[in-house]
């Protein structure tokens, strides 16, 4: 039997991100404290967290009719979880031209 994990809301969402990204800032002003400068890398998640926040926010007094235009687009990405794509399988090899030769 498999659990069903309960889906985080979007107030979950944003608080999570914004933890993140608070997490991320504070350890790159302690690094800068000791190397002089923070990972410009690690600042730019923080902010892209940041934003990802702001769209929740955003979001929370019209969720309902973004949940309507969302539906769709859901259901096929519940779909797509559930049916996963296969791998083709690899193509049959192609007969060198010495074995077409032998047979001629």
């Amino acid at each position: 039997m498999t659990e069903q994990r309960r889906k985080a809301g979007l107030g979950e969402m944003a608080g999570v991100a914004l933890d993140e990204a608070s997490r991320i800032r504070t350890t790159q002003a302690a690094i800068a404290k000791i190397n002089g400068e923070p990972s410009e890398t690690q600042i730019r998640k923080a902010e892209v967290l940041e934003d990802i926040a702001s769209l929740i926010f955003a979001i929370q007094p019209v969720r309902e009719p973004v949940l309507r235009i969302l539906a769709p687009v859901l259901a096929a990405m519940r779909t797509a979880s559930q049916y996963p794509k296969q791998e083709p399988e690899p193509a049959a090899p192609t007969p060198d031209s010495d074995d077409e030769q032998q047979s001629n």
